[in-house]
């Protein structure tokens, strides 16, 4: 055995023992993400609702009136690494759909959806301040991308609620695209925007910088497994991209349903909706220390049966 050969087996277990390191690594990553995911989540620490400030207005004679101040949060997005088991089981019910570039899962991994339900409760909890609501799976459809593909600026809505969200999730990526594109030069054609998905949550203005204002575009990063949830009425585009293979991701809806009692397609459900949200309805506090007084302007005649399903409303209106 000549030198040459033995330095070829010595590197040769050497990509071997660096890659079943890996996999150690990914095996154990996967089973503190599934660990995670089976303990029950809580209300994040910081979200729009946790973020109250209290203070006092200064008056005559040295007295003082309490004042509260919400900072105005127009919404988030969540983001969570799906374990690698779960996307695999994702590619084979992919696999045996209809080669299509949009594709219906009709029943979806059942790890998928406790995934992407849990979720969606951080996220409407950390956007609510409470958890009184259910969250319903709409739909779950696989996407095919070629080489060239372009998907133009779109709002996934779900069906079978007004509210809900929606979520992506990169399944195969093909070898031009990966971490390392993030690293180019953002202007000039180096390949920084190929095949990136993009988040169009506002219009951008050029004060936006000067006032503090976050850009309208969120660029999801390019990796596999990364679960993307945000509201639905979020529009999404994703650029095309040049090389050999095809890039799949999934994209679901899911509903959420304001009142837990009811049906969403009861006739009271609709009622109710349209009486929150089309009716004007001024609800003036005034808090001098221990004393609350609440003046309720509600200029509708079916106040009553909207308060019935808030009853901390009712009591105030009272």
């Amino acid at each position: 055995m000549d030198l040459l050969q033995i330095r070829a087996e010595i590197a040769q277990a050497k990509r071997r023992r660096d890659a079943a390191l890996h996999r150690a690594a990914e095996l154990e990553r996967e089973m503190q993400l599934t660990e995670v995911w089976k303990a029950p989540a809580e209300v994040p620490l910081i979200s729009a609702a946790g973020l109250l400030q209290r203070s006092a207005l200064k008056l005559q004679d040295s007295e003082r009136l309490p004042c509260e101040l919400w900072p105005f949060v127009y919404s988030s997005i969540a983001r969570a690494a799906v374990p690698e088991a779960v996307l695999f089981r994702l590619r084979q019910q992919l696999d045996s759909q209809k080669p299509d570039r949009c594709a219906v899962i009709p029943s979806p991994d059942k790890d998928f959806q406790a995934c992407l339900l849990e979720l969606c409760r951080i996220l409407g909890a950390a956007l609510c301040g409470h958890q009184d609501f259910a969250l319903e799976l709409d739909q779950v459809c696989g996407v095919t991308q070629q080489q060239g593909d372009y998907s133009p600026p779109v709002a996934y809505r779900n069906q079978k609620s007004r509210d809900g969200f929606s979520c992506i999730m990169d399944l195969d990526l093909p070898a031009s695209l990966s971490c390392e594109n993030h690293e180019r030069p953002t202007k000039g054609s180096y390949g920084f925007h190929d095949g990136l998905h993009n988040l169009l949550w506002k219009g951008d203005r050029t004060t936006d910088k000067d006032d503090l204002v976050q850009p309208g575009i969120i660029q999801l990063e390019l990796r596999v497994g990364q679960l993307y949830v945000f509201p639905d009425f979020v529009q999404t585009l994703t650029y095309p991209f040049n090389g050999e293979g095809k890039r799949r991701w999934i994209k679901a809806t899911v509903a959420w349903k304001r009142w837990p009692g009811l049906s969403l397609s009861s006739a009271e459900y609709q009622e109710a909706w349209e009486t929150a949200t089309r009716r004007v309805m001024f609800i003036l506090f005034f808090k001098h220390s221990m004393n609350h007084f609440v003046v309720a302007l509600t200029g509708t005649k079916k106040f009553a049966k909207f308060t019935k399903f808030f009853p901390s409303t009712q009591q105030r209106s009272r």
